[in-house]
């Protein structure tokens, strides 16, 4: 899933915080999701998982389908360097008792583990990582979601040179790679992870890098932002194939959008499929809807869930005496995803998030200690 608002991300609250947990929190917003955009049974196997989330979460979100028909739902939860070094001693049980259980947590612990260390390339490199659940969690004792690593810090995405942050953004990943995979890239990954942010254009920078732990085949993901102009033809130059229907969807939101997200997998030989990530320049709820109409252009999109999507953002007024324990919470929606493959029919996924405005920690996320 990857539910983070692009291409200006949204300043992170994640602070430390046991209660609510995540699947009251989810219980409390599920309403607004309408049983439109997803099914009960989807809702019910959605709060089974987040249970067995170990770590706490101010910041969380869904991805959905929005074909008509289509009710799937997976969750995302957005973790700060911040929140992981205030982890209380519950989270840390909690954690511990996961790496036990499936050797995969117990190598995003010992990458958690690092990047809460200061001074290491991970702390100064990535801002905050999130967790992918892909529902309904089966075959493990518990949940093991995907993990995606960000790699857009200490530098914006303005007025930055790719070439500046090629070394270190390379570095990073390949060091949050062999922990999270549990062994070092291969020689043909490593090649292929760095031919992808050397070919960046101008404008264009990594965003994230993700271990896809949760799924049987074990791949690598990588996302990187780029002027839209230069989308095919960089995709070209890495080995991802374009396509017909990859051009014609990047003609359909060039209105709308200066950059996008591609994301696609690392392989040794050339890929095919790519998803295509955007977010409009303007985030007024009259762009939302231009942007889901030109995506529905491109695949196909249920008009109900685009009128529940419309629903979804609203921040929830503060309550003058009211507990801090009752949650109050601000929907949003982050950005929109189709979806390319040979073969197959384009899928149009919308990404929602929820930030609780009672978090213990509003500060922004921050490298800084």
């Amino acid at each position: 899933m990857q539910a983070t608002p692009l291409p200006e991300r949204r300043s992170l609250g994640l602070g430390r915080s046991d209660s609510p947990s995540l699947s009251r929190k989810i219980g409390a917003v599920s309403k607004h999701l309408d049983g439109v955009i997803v099914g009960k049974e989807w809702l019910k196997s959605l709060r089974a998982a987040s249970r067995g989330v170990p770590l706490a979460t101010e910041v969380f979100g869904f991805e959905c389908r929005l074909r008509d028909g289509d009710d799937r739902i997976d969750l995302g939860i957005a973790i700060s360097r911040g929140s992981l070094r205030e982890r209380s001693a519950g989270e840390r049980s909690r954690l511990e008792r996961a790496a036990l259980l499936d050797v995969r947590w117990r190598q995003i612990r010992d990458f958690l583990e690092l990047w809460a260390h200061t001074g290491t390339i991970l702390a100064t490199w990535v801002p905050f990582c999130f967790l992918e659940y892909d529902l309904p969690v089966k075959g493990s004792a518990v949940a093991v979601p995907s993990v995606f690593v960000a790699l857009d810090s200490p530098l914006g995405p303005r007025g930055c040179n790719a070439r500046t942050r090629t070394a270190p953004a390379l570095y990073a990943a390949r060091r949050a790679l062999a922990l999270l995979l549990g062994h070092p890239l291969s020689r043909e990954l490593d090649a292929s992870l760095a031919r992808c942010l050397e070919k960046l254009p101008d404008g264009g920078y990594p965003l994230h890098v993700g271990a896809m732990l949760g799924r049987s085949a074990r791949k690598v993901r990588l996302s990187v932002m780029t002027p839209l102009p230069h989308a095919t033809s960089y995709l070209q130059s890495v080995g991802v194939g374009t396509s017909i229907a990859l051009e014609s969807a990047t003609d359909r939101i060039h209105p709308l959008v200066g950059t996008v997200q591609l994301d696609f997998d690392l392989r040794p030989e050339s890929c095919s499929r790519v998803g295509i990530g955007l977010r409009p320049q303007r985030t007024d709820l009259d762009q939302w809807q231009a942007a889901l109409a030109a995506v529905g252009r491109i695949g196909s999109c249920s008009p109900r869930k685009i009128r529940a999507l419309m629903r979804w953002p609203s921040t929830e007024p503060s309550r003058p005496n009211s507990s801090t324990r009752i949650p109050r919470f601000d929907r949003f929606l982050s950005h929109l995803k189709v979806g390319i493959a040979p073969r197959k029919p384009t899928e149009v996924k919308a990404y929602l998030g929820v930030r609780d405005l009672n978090a213990a920690s509003l500060a922004s996320v921050s490298t800084d200690d």
